[in-house]
């Protein structure tokens, strides 16, 4: 016998990660609705379900009574098979658990599953006489909309935990703002570039340094630095970095040699 997907409910992991917002109902125990909320999305209220020891055993009567008599309407049978689609692991139970809808002393979120799963082994149900079949049903439409299978994905793969989340969005800040820089770049490229004072000086000065050595007195300083004071003035009116290397280095070559002549009449001196 195939199982009708229409007739199965989501686990609750699945349906939080859809968009679904669940919350603590006010109304009778079997009394589960869903309801339209804000941005379209879902809102699945079901009254608090407290499970003890004796819960099993009381659900399996119960069910047991209503598959014996014919007259009886299965309403306990399509409740667990409810839940029983709702949860399917520890992760369903603690979810549940944290929206005030399930409540239990049996020690751990994993007992609870395994005994809400086995309540409905070995039952016979055609889930269309299920009073819950509308809920159900609309649910899981709205489960498989095209926005709700989007979000479960990137929810899952991407938001699963606060840990991958922040790497998400760190991942997604890195690809911005490289975006940006790009966009930046592709857009002065396209611009003339303008040639200034401080460009020229390092284009000229990182060689020359590198192959002279300069050694001047206190008055010699003063006067090249006079020199340099009214020969940059003129630079700033130059467009043309070729134009610019030239000059300075001339002017360099030039101090170079004064320098030498100046070393060598104190040679001659001494």
């Amino acid at each position: 016998m195939e199982t009708n997907l229409t007739n199965t409910m989501r686990s609750a992991t699945e349906l939080g990660e859809a968009g679904f917002i669940i919350k603590k109902g006010k109304a009778r125990l079997l009394d589960i609705d869903l309801e339209k909320g804000r941005l379209n999305k879902r809102v699945l209220k079901i009254p608090p379900l407290y499970i003890d020891d004796y819960k099993g055993t009381l659900f399996r009567n119960m069910v047991a009574f209503e598959q014996c008599h014919r007259e009886c309407k299965p309403y306990v049978t399509s409740y667990l098979f409810f839940f029983d689609g709702l949860i399917n692991s520890a992760e369903d139970v603690e979810l549940l658990h944290h929206k005030e809808v399930i409540h239990h002393s049996l020690g751990r979120d994993k007992d609870v599953a395994k005994l809400v799963n086995s309540l409905c082994k070995e039952i016979a149900f055609d889930g269309y006489e299920s009073y819950l079949q509308k809920v159900v049903a609309d649910a899981n439409n709205h489960y498989h909309s095209k926005f709700a299978k989007i979000r479960a994905k990137l929810v899952h793969h991407y938001f699963s935990s606060w840990v991958v989340g922040i790497s998400t969005l760190a991942g997604m800040i890195v690809i911005y703002l490289t975006l940006i820089q790009t966009g930046c770049s592709v857009r002065n490229a396209s611009k003339p570039k303008t040639v200034t004072l401080l460009d020229c000086m390092k284009h000229v000065l990182d060689p020359l340094f590198g192959h002279f050595s300069f050694t001047f007195t206190e008055d010699e300083s003063e006067g090249l630095k006079s020199k340099l004071a009214n020969y940059f003035s003129r630079l700033f009116n130059s467009t043309s970095i070729k134009d610019v290397s030239e000059r300075l280095k001339s002017s360099f070559i030039t101090f170079q040699k004064d320098d030498e002549t100046n070393q060598e009449n104190q040679s001659k001196q001494t």
